[in-house]
């Protein structure tokens, strides 16, 4: 059991700053998920624990503790001793891609709003203390079965940024500038208009699979033609969201929602 109180359930993800573990306090208590990431990363791990404290917010996930291994826990834990994990109240339910596409087509497009509504006042919060999330994606909006979302993942969150040459975000959902190393509020909301233009077309944009500046230009084009039965109402949405320019968006997130 780690901390002798989580019992391990199992694995919701990994990727380059480490595992997420879905664990249970006790038998019959809680669900956590548990963020885990090496020593050398603690001190990121620390400041995503205060803030997230500072800005509890309900369509944030809430934070319960942060533990550090003091001894290597086997499998199926299997962590090495001193690694650091921040446990939060697990969001139940589905990416919001995939919560989508269970519901029947007439419902869609309301529930796409919905979902970005719920995120832009999870933004609103960050924003209000002076940090940009800085990955927007349906893959970080979890979407319970009331339909309501929950932003998840802060670890490219920080404060507003320009960075030459230094590019993070999920290809295909940055906005322009965010290629160039910038971000801002203005990147955040680019985010949502691409996730609301992914939930209304129901699939993510095709990226391309080479690298290079061909790939960066393309990527950073205009996202494409949402289907023709919507609404023109929508498409002006995610227009006004994904404007290529970042001063022609809304100027916050709460104004937006």
């Amino acid at each position: 059991m780690l901390a002798g109180r989580y019992r391990y359930v199992r694995e919701l993800g990994r990727g380059g700053s480490g595992r997420v573990l879905l664990v249970r306090d006790g038998d019959e208590g809680p669900l956590y998920a548990a963020k885990v990431v090496a020593a050398a990363e603690g001190a990121r791990l620390r400041w995503e624990e205060e803030l997230l404290r500072q800005v509890a917010h309900p369509r944030l996930a809430r934070v319960e503790e942060l533990l550090r291994v003091g001894e290597r826990l086997p499998p199926p834990f299997g962590l090495p001793a001193g690694v650091e994990v921040l446990l939060q109240a697990h969001a139940p339910g589905r990416p919001a891609l995939e919560a989508l596409a269970r519901l029947p087509e007439s419902e869609r497009a309301h529930a796409a709003l919905r979902v970005v509504h719920d995120a832009l006042q999870a933004l609103a919060a960050l924003h209000g203390v002076g940090i940009v999330h800085g990955d927007v994606t349906p893959a970080n909006l979890v979407v319970d079965e009331a339909g309501r979302a929950v932003l998840v993942d802060l670890g490219l969150a920080g404060p507003p940024s320009h960075e030459p040459g230094v590019a993070r975000g999920t290809p295909g959902l940055m906005a322009p500038e965010a290629w160039m190393g910038e971000r801002s509020v203005a990147t955040d909301l680019y985010g949502v208009g691409a996730t609301l233009h992914a939930l209304l077309r129901g699939r993510l944009v095709a990226t391309p699979s080479t690298a290079g500046e061909a790939a960066r230009r393309a990527l950073a084009a205009p996202l494409g033609d949402l289907p023709p039965e919507l609404p023109p109402e929508l498409a002006a949405l995610v227009a006004l969201f994904t404007a290529p320019a970042s001063e022609e968006r809304p100027a916050t997130a709460a104004s937006a929602a």
